[in-house]
C-alpha cells in the first residue's frame, strides 16, 4: 500500500536524471536496512545507515541528506519524534516513511508530522522505495 498526499501520487516516479543521492536509512533492523541499501546504491547512491533516532539525528545534523527513509518503531528516538525534530532543527530533507505500522491514524500523523510519504512495510518491496526515493528527491 502506497500514502501520500495527492501531490505525490500525480509525480512520475522515473528519475529525471544520473544525479547520485544522500540517502539516510534509520531502522533498527540491520536486514531491513541492507534491503534497502543495495539496490539504492546499485542505482548510484551513497547511503547512510542508523540503527535508532539517535544515530538518525546525528548524521541529519552533521550533512546534507537528499531522503531520509525512515521506520516508525526504533528504539531511544522514535519516528515520530524525529519527525518533530527535523522540524524543530529546520533540517531540510525529504522523509519517507516505511513501517509496519498501518493504521490510517498512524499514517495520517506521520504525514501532519513532516513526513512525505509513507509506505506500509507489508505491502511494498525495495523496488517501492527505490522507486519513492528518488521520486522525492527530485521534489
Amino acid at each position: 500500500m502506497v500514502k501520500g498526499s495527492a501531490r505525490h501520487k500525480s509525480r512520475s516516479l522515473k528519475r529525471s536524471g544520473p544525479k547520485a543521492l544522500s540517502i539516510l536509512i534509520a531502522d533498527d533492523e540491520p536486514l531491513v536496512r541492507d534491503l534497502y541499501a543495495e539496490p539504492l546504491e546499485r542505482r548510484g547512491h551513497r547511503v547512510l545507515h542508523a540503527g535508532d533516532g539517535v544515530e538518525a539525528i546525528e548524521h541529519l545534523q552533521k550533512g546534507r541528506v537528499n531522503v531520509l527513509v525512515l521506520d516508525m518503531m526504533m528504539p531511544n528516538i522514535d519516528g515520530k519524534h524525529l519527525l518533530e525534530l527535523i522540524e524543530q532543527s529546520n533540517i531540510a530533507t525529504r522523509v519517507l516513511v516505511v513501517s509496519s505500522l498501518g493504521q490510517a491514524d498512524i499514517i495520517e500523523d506521520a504525514l501532519f508530522s513532516g513526513a512525505d510519504y509513507y509506505l506500509v512495510k507489508s505491502d511494498s518491496t525495495p523496488r517501492d522505495v527505490v522507486r519513492v526515493t528518488e521520486m522525492l528527491a527530485d521534489m
